[in-house]
């Protein structure tokens, strides 16, 4: 692209812009430019830019392909050529197209070849005439070269532009033959000429020309550039000679047009040409042209490789004969590197070596011969190393040298058989070694990359940086082995990089944790010892001697730091504890975890008490951890993975869990893994858990009850077994009712038993199950069974269950749908029993007048609807026989077939009914004749008639008005008579309070009146024909009259009658309703406001009433009167509701919203209500129902014992109180009650908050009350105690198991006192709580005074629970038993004078005190305790000998256990206080010298020495020093024996201790020389040197007498530690030694050392002789080869094959000789 002038990177970002929006995938993309604009191509898109690429001039779309396009100079005018043959022209400024016209048919190969080759413009400015106005030449070529189309194009700013268009064809069709592919356009003076490219002259075939100006570039297939002036074309050629590549002219000659060069040699070239006839004749002149400088022949030879000729010309004509040689030798160093690159063989290339040696001893040139020597493709490394030894001896240079010392670092990289030329030379040429390096690690040559590091790592520090550092670690390969990786790392790049680059210990530990990683996958045989140790490396720690200075916290470090400590804990798992995982697993898990994992691990039962002694209780310990609480968790987690569906028939891991349990000791906890086992083992149990079950039921535990009542749930799935019922979880009483459904359809003998026991476990009521249990007997057709079972139960449960089987039968008789005579006889079955249940029902409610009124009202409904089901076949349903209409149509349409059957009885026809009935007998007589009592199916008599009545609830008054009302409608003739009888009936009604018979007299009195007047006076006219004017008017006058009378009297009845219907014990509301239509809206309004007002507490009544208003003022659209009666409606429900309850609502009856939070406190206190109707009635008034329950909680738990015996009052209202009937709840129940209501607080810091509060304000010797108030804030806490709960509850368990023994003290008094509390008789037996609480004085008040040798141990108890000072409770329990046991056996004593021994109980009281004595843990109390009660025995008083010398003897011995028990003691907290309390070490507490050296072999001193940085590790020193001064230990002697076990070793070592010997070089390889260097960290550096020094040179063991003879092993050890130890200062003042040189005095005898050690130490001892005597070997760049030559190759030559770890330690002693 550069070629076009654009920028590359601008064009490519062009070009991916119409890739990815214009172009496809395989695209023509073609582009050019210009000084004004430039021009690309995708496909059918042309894109016209700016020359910036910032604009965008023109952006074009074509239908084909664009083949060819064109844009003139100036970016005016732009052509374009597409493949369907069309030809463009666009003007830019105004982006039209001026011009579009077809010349080329589309090719017939379906668009694949392109209509035309080029578009070849050139623009004319010389046109005679133009001005403004310019012509263009525009050629387009046919891809076949056999057509060209010329338009002259006259371009102006005209709009009628294509008038000013011409066009010329011109075929060249005869003319190009060839297919030429090449055209140009070239001026001759005005005229324009194509130039075409075919048989161009005497040239071949042409393939580009190019015109620039009046010069004609012309490139021919042979490839030939020639030059031509197209001025010169029309007219005589010239030729010209041109020296390259100045292109001077040499010589020059005007030719005529025929004319041919012919080239007869490289140096002779022929040239034939016609001569300007001097007549009429032609000649033809032929000229030779030849070289003639002999510099140009020499060198014309010399490229021919004709170098014998060229020595004998060059020498005959004195010319350079070195020049020669040199191009001889050029050409030779070609051949060798063919040969190089070939692999040809020998017979080859030792020719060429020969030839190349006898030219270069004729060249004098040094510098020539020189690179030479370098820069050749010598064959093998002998001939290199000779030629290169060859330039030396000529001409010395310190570039040869260092061409030879690469040389002898080459042949041991890749060794003398490897040797390649090409290889050699790169690496001669490198310079960059650390490239070399990369490149062996990524192809895993670490020994050859470690040796070229060590060669040549001076060379590359200075440039050594991060990057450098990450791709060295990157080219390590995965697959090398870690110890090889560790010993180079360790050796060498590490203590590089920490000195050239401290900054990379980030990178160094990011890539070393990821490499540790890797070796769980890689090396997973040495996992995870080789990842620690490969891990470890990159501790700061590991590299302290470095005196580095950066910080180490940075977070790869930290990462790393962590990865050790986890590997560290991986590999104790891996080999104290045989528990083996992945790192992922043990850094994901804990150490709970890891306990699991070692018992999960054990397949067999019998093998847990193995593992948890072996190594579950070890790891316990060492990570302190409860044994017991690890094993139930273990049981926990195994029974919740085990005890599924899926393995509910294997049942091993019960054992296993049985197993775990045996292997616990905490009683607590044993008891919670039995819970457990039960819980989760599958029913029925096997052997092994009936027999823990049964073992620890007979155990006496605080937990025993729990456990009996899981063993009778347990019990309760045995029984579900009988049923086919294995596992189910029952998790709330509608799943158990479900279940308790299924027990009873079985219908076995013992299905109710079984139930009822579930629901005794569930606690269900019984009476829902025996209500289920008549149900189902009901369904069975069993009436006697299930009367008998009602009478078989107590009386109140009797009396649930028949309540619930009345609204049970009411809904069944409800259902009309469908009724089939199976369907009627259980209808008839269950109205029957419950008419007998509800008989037996009203017996047992004698006492309750309101009970056994509604239960009367059931039965008589009951027994109506059985009597209709069996007598008359009537089945009506409760709701019918509730409606009055319904009642009254059946009436109706009774007294009809009464009517009629008394109708044809008279006639003495056949019944209708009986028409179709065959006589099977002809005495059977009619159904009437054997009914005198009315009981049949056929109403025949007056009997039968009122006993319907009735049933259909119809008075007798009511039939005969019914009756009346029936005769009065057939008599229509005679209506004045009747007024008189209707008014009297009227009053009568009225006075009789029957104005529902009234009204209804009044209505249909008036309405048949109207109706006879009506159907009388039809047709006015006729009745004016048929009846005098006067009988109409009188007529109306009397309709008149009867209308105003019957309406006023409606309207008295009416109002009457609402009163009183309001007024009944049940309302009927719609009945009210239609009566308050009749009348107007003001008037009920004030009715119904007056009724409401006068109810007081009447609240069924009140909501009736404000029922009726409320649907009332619906009718009447008033909807702020209806809102009003919406409230009463409410608050007469919620007084039902609670006045049930014995609450009164009547003091916020009718009040706002936020009055009704005044009933709360009420209705908390109340014993009756429960926690479910106060969020009901909180969310009906808008209150917070959480502090409401919060509150009836709190009341709950804080209710008297007085408020348990009798009933809460309500606000106001004595009346509500309850009767002595309602037990007081049990403690139990109280805390139950409680705890179920807690869950359903949305928030639980209202009621935490209330029971603190309250806490503080109980009696602190009622114990239920505080327990209940505690248990609840644990159930309820959520984050918001501040009470220590666990303490609190467990003082309370101890407490009750104690009985007070002393009077309620003063301060006790006081406490009530001030906290407003009352005194009660349980201070006579209890301790007061909260006064224990407080562990100061107050505490000890309280605790002294009960102390005695029973309480001891409960009091014990308590203060360890409260962390007290148990040495004062011992105290003070000595001193009491002292004064009221010892002292009065004293005194009795003395009053008796015979016997002087003392008796049996003295002694053991002397005994009882030594024993508290001995449990006091400060030891000075102790002897001060023992000391005044030997000085409190009252003087004067009898003590015997034996007793003095028996207190004396202990007293004595109780000294010197003290005394030792204080050492013991004192150590055992020096351990602890440095966390170093493991067993192994608290078993050394009596023997501190051993204890001493036990902990300076601690583990944790060699990984200080390793990380001291990553942990905090225990100070051995200060607790030493410390065990020492308590125990008078001599420390230093101590020392001095660690020194002598660690440095002399004085037992036998084996081979494998032998080569881990030979390995050490560092303090950090060998544990007992880091303890050694830790242990004498207790001196200062100079007195810890000045230990050491004697040692290096001593014979014998300096220091102690032991008298071991020292041998050079134990002097290197020593040395090595001093080297550590010591700073250059030091050693300089030790060793007499300049400080420069004193480090490399001592490396050298540690190399002298390994040396010693090598098993072929005589040979290695003459080398170093040799070596020692020639220093300047030393140094030389040859020393390397000189070490492989000389030394290593003979040595590997004659001695046996080498062990890796011998060549591990040539390896290393090299190294040190280098540095």
């Amino acid at each position: 692209w550069s070629s076009f002038g654009w920028p590359s990177t601008r064009l490519l970002l062009l070009l991916l812009f119409f890739f990815r929006t214009f172009v496809q995938s395989n695209s023509r993309i073609s582009a050019s430019n210009n000084l004004n604009c430039c021009l690309v191509v995708a496909d059918a898109t042309v894109v016209l830019f700016d020359p910036s690429f910032q604009t965008v001039l023109v952006h074009l779309y074509f239908d084909t392909v664009v083949d060819a396009v064109s844009v003139c100079p100036q970016g005016r005018f732009l052509f374009v050529g597409e493949r369907n043959g069309n030809l463009h022209v666009i003007h830019v400024p105004t982006k039209k197209t001026i011009l579009t016209k077809t010349l080329q048919q589309p090719p017939s190969n379906g668009g694949q070849a392109a209509s035309y080759q080029s578009l070849i413009l050139h623009e004319s400015l010389n046109s005679p005439g133009m001005c403004r106005n310019r012509k263009f030449y525009l050629n387009l070529i046919n891809p076949e070269m056999r057509t060209f189309i010329v338009y002259r194009f006259l371009c102006s700013v005209s709009v009628k532009i294509q008038s000013r268009i011409k066009m010329d064809f011109s075929s060249t069709k005869e003319i190009c033959k060839d297919c030429s592919t090449s055209a140009a356009l070239a001026c001759f003076g005005n005229e324009v000429h194509l130039m075409i490219g075919v048989m161009f002259f005497f040239l071949y075939s042409v393939k580009k020309i190019q015109v620039v100006d009046n010069l004609m570039y012309i490139l021919n297939e042979e490839n030939m550039l020639s030059l031509w002036d197209v001025r010169s074309l029309p007219n005589l050629r010239k030729l010209l000679v041109q020296s390259l590549p100045t292109m001077d002219v040499l010589y020059s000659l005007e030719v005529s047009a025929v004319s041919s060069l012919v080239q007869k040699t490289v140096s002779t070239v022929m040239f034939t040409y016609q001569c300007s006839p001097e007549e009429s004749a032609f000649s033809l002149v032929l000229r030779c042209f030849t070289e003639a400088l002999p510099e140009n022949r020499l060198n014309r030879l010399l490229y021919k490789h004709k170098f014998e000729e060229a020595e004998k010309f060059a020498i005959a004509f004195e010319l350079d004969v070195e020049l020669v040689y040199k191009v001889k030798l050029d050409f030779v160093l070609e051949k060798l590197a063919s040969v190089a690159v070939n692999g040809q063989g020998q017979d080859v290339w030792s020719g060429l070596v020969e030839e190349a040696k006898t030219n270069l001893m004729k060249i004098m040139d040094e510098q020539y011969v020189l690179q030479y020597c370098l820069n050749a493709f010598w064959p093998t490394l002998g001939t290199a190393e000779e030629m290169l030894n060859y330039a030396a001896n000529r001409f010395p240079s310190s570039q040869i040298q260092s061409a030879l010392a690469k040389l002898a670092t080459f042949c041991i990289l890749y060794g003398s058989d490897n040797f390649n030329g090409v290889s050699w030379i790169e690496f001669l040429n490198s310079t960059d070694y650390l490239k070399i390096i990369f490149r062996l690690l990524r192809e895993g040559n670490i020994s050859r990359a470690q040796y070229l590091w060590l060669r040549h790592e001076d060379e590359f520090a200075c440039k050594f940086n991060e990057k450098s550092l990450q791709v060295l670690l990157n080219s390590i390969p995965s697959d090398i082995p870690s110890n090889d990786l560790r010993v180079w790392l360790k050796g060498v790049v590490f203590p590089f990089m920490w000195k050239v680059l401290p900054k990379g210990q980030r990178i160094l530990a990011r890539w070393l944790e990821l490499r540790a990683r890797d070796l769980e996958l890689t090396e997973k045989n040495g996992w995870p010892q080789n990842g620690l140790m490969l891990a470890e490396l990159g501790l700061p720690s590991v590299w302290m001697s470095t005196n580095l200075t950066e910080d180490y916290g940075t977070e790869e470090v930290e990462h790393l730091k962590l990865l050790v400590n986890n590997l560290r804990q991986l590999c104790d798992l891996y080999s104290k504890y045989n528990c083996r995982l992945s790192l992922s697993d043990f850094e994901m898990g804990s150490t709970r975890s890891m306990a699991f994992l070692m018992l999960d691990k054990v397949l067999a039962p019998e093998l847990i008490p193995g593992v948890v002694e072996s190594s579950v209780r070890p790891y316990a310990l060492e990570h302190r951890l409860d044994l017991d609480h690890i094993l139930l968790d273990y049981i926990k987690d195994l029974l919740d993975c085990c005890s599924s569906q899926i393995t509910s028939l294997f049942t091993e891991w019960e054992d296993k869990a049985v197993a775990v349990l045996n292997c616990m000791t905490d009683t607590n906890l044993v008891m919670d893994a039995v819970l457990e086992i039960m819980y989760k083992a599958v029913v029925p149990w096997n052997d092994t858990i009936e027999k823990l079950v049964q073992q620890h039921l007979e155990k006496e535990h605080p937990k025993q009850e729990l456990l009996k009542e899981s063993y009778r749930l347990m019990e309760l799935k045995k029984l579900l077994r009988c049923y086919g019922i294995r596992n189910l979880t029952l998790s709330n009483s509608r799943e158990t009712m479900m279940l308790v459904r299924h027990i009873l359809k079985q219908d076995l003998p013992t299905s109710l038993e079984d139930s009822l026991k579930l629901a005794e476990a569930y606690k269900l009521r019984s009476s829902e199950i025996h209500y289920i249990y008549c149900i189902q007997l009901l369904g069975n057709n069993e009436r006697e069974k299930c009367i008998a079972q009602l009478k078989k139960l107590p009386p109140a449960e009797a009396e649930l269950v028949i309540e619930r089987l009345a609204s049970w039968a009411r809904l069944k008789l409800q259902d009309k749908n469908h009724i089939c005579e199976e369907l009627k006889k259980l209808r008839m079955q269950v109205a029957q029993t419950l008419a007998e249940a509800l008989k037996y029902l009203q017996g047992i409610q004698k006492d309750d007048a309101l009970k056994r009124m509604v239960c009367e009202d059931k039965l008589k409904m009951f027994t109506a609807i059985a009597h209709l089901q069996e007598d008359f076949d009537i089945f009506l349903t409760p709701e019918e026989y509730d409606d009055p209409a319904v009642r009254h149509k059946f009436n109706q349409q009774l007294i009809t077939a009464y009517e009629n059957t008394r109708a044809w009885r008279h006639s003495g026809k056949k019944h209708p009914d009986k028409v179709n009935i065959v006589k099977a007998d002809s005495n059977v007589k009619a159904a009437v004749a054997n009914d005198p009592d009315g009981k049949t199916k056929t109403l025949s008599t007056e009997a039968g008639l009122h006993r319907l009545a009735r049933h259909l609830q119809r008075t007798e008054q009511e039939l005969w008005a019914d009756l009346a009302v029936r005769a009065l409608e057939a008599d229509t003739d005679f209506v004045r008579p009747l007024l008189g009888p209707m008014s009297t009936m009227l009053q009568s009604l009225q006075e009789c309070s029957q104005l529902e018979l009234a009204l209804r007299l009044l209505l249909e009195s008036y309405g048949s009146i109207l109706q006879h007047f009506v159907s009388n006076n039809m047709d006015l006219t006729l009745s004016v024909k048929l009846h005098s004017n006067t009988r109409l008017a009188r007529d109306k006058q009397t309709l008149d009259a009867i209308e105003k009378t019957a309406l006023s009297s409606i309207r008295v009845v009416v109002v009457s009658l609402l009163h009183k219907v309001l007024n009944w014990r049940v309302v009927d509301c719609d009945y009210a309703i239609g009566l308050c239509t009749i009348l107007c809206k003001s008037e009920v309004l004030d009715i119904l406001w007056k009724i409401i007002t006068s109810a007081w507490q009447n609240y069924d009544k009140i909501m009736a009433v404000a029922m009726v208003g409320a649907h009332f003022c619906s009718l009447h659209n008033n909807n702020e009167e209806r809102e009003k009666f919406l409230a009463v409606i409410t608050d007469a429900e919620w007084g039902i509701k609670l006045g049930k309850l014995g609450v009164s609502i009547q003091s916020v009856f009718r009040q706002c919203s936020e009055t009704k939070r005044n009933l709360i406190p009420v209705l908390v206190k109340n014993r009756r209500i429960t926690c479910v109707p106060l969020p009901l009635f909180c969310s009906t008034y808008g209150l917070d129902s959480d502090s409401a329950v919060s509150l009836f909680i709190t009341t709950l738990l804080l209710q008297e014992e007085r408020e348990d015996k009798q009933g809460v009052l309500g606000a106001g209202d004595s009346g509500l109180a309850l009767g002595d009937e309602d037990t007081p709840l049990a403690h139990e129940d109280i805390l139950e009650r409680a705890l179920k209501i807690v869950p359903q607080l949305s928030s639980t810091s209202d009621l935490v908050i209330r029971l603190h509060t309250a806490l503080t304000k109980l009696n602190p010797y009622n114990y239920e009350r505080i327990e209940r108030v505690l248990k609840t804030i644990q159930t309820a806490d959520e984050s918001t105690a501040v009470l220590p709960l666990s303490q609190m509850l467990g003082l309370l368990q101890h407490l009750k198991s104690h009985k007070r023994i002393s009077p309620p003290s003063e301060l006790e008094n006081t406490y009530l006192l001030e906290n407003s509390l009352e005194s009660t008789p349980l201070a006579n037996t209890c301790l007061p709580f909260h006064l224990l609480l407080q562990t100061n004085h107050s505490f000890w008040k309280i605790v002294s005074p009960e102390l005695n040798e029973e309480t001891l141990p409960t009091l014990l108890l308590i203060s360890k629970l409260m962390k007290v000072s148990l040495d004062k409770l011992y105290i003070l329990t000595v001193n009491h038993v002292f004064k009221h046991d010892l002292m009065p056996l004293l005194l009795d004593q003395t009053k008796r004078t015979q016997g002087h021994g003392p008796k049996r109980d003295t002694a053991t009281v002397i005994q009882n005190i030594f024993k508290h004595t001995v449990c006091i843990q400060n030891l000075e109390l102790a002897a001060a305790t023992i000391y005044k009660i030997a000085q409190d025995v009252p003087s004067g008083h009898y003590l015997s000998p034996a007793l003095s010398e028996e207190l004396k003897t202990r007293g004595e011995m109780l000294t010197s256990k003290l005394q030792l028990q204080y050492q013991r003691s004192a150590t055992e907290n020096a351990l602890i206080s440095f966390q170093l309390d493991c067993p192994e070490l608290l078993k050394l507490t009596g023997l501190p010298g051993r204890l001493i050296v036990a902990l300076f072999e601690h583990n944790s001193v060699v990984e200080r020495m390793k990380g001291p940085a990553g942990q905090i590790y225990p100070d051995i020193h200060t607790v030493a020093k410390e065990i020492a001064t308590i125990n008078g230990v001599d420390l230093l002697k101590i020392r001095n024996i660690l020194l002598d076990k660690w440095l002399c070793k004085t037992e036998q070592p084996n081979d494998q201790d032998v080569h881990y010997q030979e390995q050490i070089t560092d303090v950090t390889d060998d544990p007992d020389l880091m303890r050694v260097v830790y242990l004498l960290q207790m001196h200062p550096m100079d007195m810890s040197a000045r230990l050491l020094s004697p040692v290096l040179t001593a014979e014998i063991w300096p220091l102690g007498g032991s008298g071991l003879r020292l041998t050079f092993e134990h002097r290197s050890r020593a040395l090595l530690c001093l080297i550590h130890i010591a700073d250059s200062a030091t050693l300089e003042t030790l060793s007499h030694t300049p400080r420069d040189k004193v480090k490399y005095s001592l490396c050298k005898k540690v190399v002298v050392l390994n040396f010693l050690r090598c098993t072929c130490i005589s040979y290695l001892q003459k080398i170093l002789e040799t070596l020692r005597g020639v220093p300047s070997l030393l140094e030389v760049a040859s020393f390397s080869r000189t070490w492989r030559s000389v030394i290593l190759a003979p040595f590997m030559t004659a001695s046996l094959p080498l062990s890796p770890h011998q060549q591990a330690i040539f390896y290393r002693t090299f190294a040190l000789l280098l540095k």
